[in-house]
């Protein structure tokens, strides 16, 4: 049976975010550098960030990409 991801305290909003330089190709789509806002909710000034992105992925894609996230925590 496939894993299901559930959403947690890990996760940050689009707002928090901001996309830097394009690093490279990753195995769901490309990765950049970025900051990220509030990590902790103590943080007063951003950190640098791995951003991973996805190319249009299907449900299962979606599923593998989500589950890799949750095992980099």
């Amino acid at each position: 049976m496939e894993d299901v991801y559930v959403p947690d305290e890990w996760e940050l909003g689009r707002e928090k975010v901001k996309i830097g330089r394009e690093l490279g190709q990753g195995s769901f789509g490309m990765v950049y550098e970025g900051e990220a806002r509030d990590l902790l909710n103590t943080d007063k000034k951003p950190r640098k960030v791995a951003i991973k992105t996805t190319n249009k992925p299907s449900l299962l894609e979606q599923i593998q990409f989500l589950n890799e996230a949750s095992r980099m925590k």
